[in-house]
């Protein structure tokens, strides 16, 4: 028998009411007890198994949280596994891997975990058996690698958990980036290698588009291999800008800065298009390294064009107008959804826990009409402690008047035009909620 307790991580433990010691001293040993690591997503180390087994008196059952993907859904997690201390066996009575929801994609999970020396090294769990990613992908092995390389983070999430991606590119980027930056040109090789990679994955994306050797797979990440070849296209053209930078060609250049704007809003729309869930929608690629890089690049180089020529073309980074602030280190690294005309925070699956005049704040690029506003934090007796209030110039807030249906806050705006909506910890009092809904309606 296993059983997870209610504090099933280091982060939630609360030893002065001594829960955990508890079940150590009175559970029978034989049942096992689940444990995520020190916090609900975690590597796991020999130090924190040491910890949590003098705890409840035995060795632990491991639960770990990779690579589910419940709450970064618009991404997908295909990198290798790796972080966990490979000599901790015995510290533990069980591993249990929570994995993707989607069932095909999650067989490409690279295997490299060495607790017990050569047992699963590169291979996947499944119900019937161990695969290689050979087996599954091919003929198409090398691209399904190629493409899972820059498909591997999480993106920001609540859980501050992230992976490597795009690792062996990674150097060329930051070294081709800084150069850029700091002295207005780069180097050549670096820009050939960037051009070919940027090749390479509009080439991988057209061929695993059309294959028809693993078409369940390629129907399940669909919209993600499509995103794949957009974020290539664009970065080829942003490579293309630079180019007609050097050459002082400025109807080129003004051609293909109007190309990635192009190519940004068809990313825009395919994200807001696919994958379209109550949590995390969208479509996400190369969000650690090669997204960030291209939007850096174009805004760069749009800088030094106006610059050159004394012009002024709008200077864009990426399509996200709005800005999440808040004082709750396990909010503030969520992200925020757009989606048509709605504006909101992606969900969090943990007790979020709240100082006193804790806030989570979404702010708008511009003073705005809303529709309307909903506010879930799984709480019947949310207005008793909490409030939600608005702001018209940033820095005065009023109380918005709310209807709550159940555990949901609902508020009509009346003819203002909103700068920014925050819901407040009032009571003076440290408060726990889950944060399940806020949206914003444009």
């Amino acid at each position: 028998m296993v059983m997870c307790p209610t504090e099933y991580n280091k982060s939630w433990a609360n030893l002065e009411k001594g829960y955990l010691r508890t079940l150590g001293e009175k559970l029978n040993p034989s049942i096992q007890i689940m444990w995520t690591g020190d916090r609900v997503v975690a590597d796991i180390h020999r130090d924190g198994m040491d910890w949590i087994n003098s705890q409840i008196k035995r060795p632990a059952y491991i639960w770990w949280n990779f690579p589910v993907t419940d709450y970064v859904r618009d991404h997908l997690l295909m990198g290798p596994v790796y972080g966990n201390d490979t000599d901790i066996a015995q510290t533990m009575s069980g591993l249990l891997q929570t994995q993707w929801s989607m069932p095909k994609p999650r067989k490409l999970l690279f295997m490299v975990w060495q607790i017990i020396p050569g047992t699963w090294r590169n291979m996947i769990l499944m119900p019937h058996g161990k695969v290689h990613l050979r087996q599954l992908c091919q003929p198409i092995t090398k691209l399904c690698a190629f493409f899972a390389s820059h498909n591997s983070d999480l993106g920001a999430n609540g859980h501050k958990y992230r992976r490597e991606e795009s690792v062996i590119i990674k150097p060329v980027t930051e070294r081709f980036l800084s150069a850029f930056q700091s002295e207005g040109t780069y180097p050549k090789d670096d820009f050939t290698m960037l051009e070919r990679e940027f090749k390479s994955i509009v080439v991988a994306s057209d061929i695993l588009l059309r294959s028809k050797d693993n078409d369940l797979l390629i129907k399940d990440i669909n919209p993600w291999i499509k995103q794949f070849g957009l974020l290539g296209q664009t970065g080829a053209a942003v490579m293309d800008m630079l180019r007609d930078l050097e050459a002082s060609d400025k109807e080129s250049f003004k051609l293909d800065y109007s190309r990635v704007k192009e190519l940004k809003e068809q990313m825009f729309e395919l994200d807001a298009t696919n994958n379209i869930n109550p949590w995390q929608p969208g479509v996400k690629v190369g969000s650690l390294v090669l997204t960030p890089f291209v939007n850096n690049l174009y805004a760069q180089a749009t800088e030094r064009y106006n610059k050159q020529f004394g012009e002024n073309l709008a200077v864009v980074y990426d399509y996200c107008p709005h800005t999440l602030l808040s004082n709750i280190s396990q909010v503030k690294s969520l992200p925020l959804q757009l989606k048509e005309k709605t504006v909101s925070l992606s969900p969090s699956n943990e007790v979020i826990k709240a100082d006193k005049d804790a806030f989570i704040t979404i702010q708008l690029l511009k003073a705005t009409k809303l529709r309307s506003i909903e506010f879930n934090a799984g709480k019947a007796d949310l207005l008793q402690w909490g409030e939600l209030q608005f702001t018209t110039d940033g820095e005065n807030w009023q109380a918005l008047a709310c209807e709550q249906d159940g555990e949901l806050l609902k508020a009509t705006m009346g003819k203002e035009s909103v700068k920014a909506v925050r819901f407040l910890n009032k009571s003076g009092e440290p408060q726990e909620f889950y944060l399940r809904k806020f949206t914003l309606g444009l």
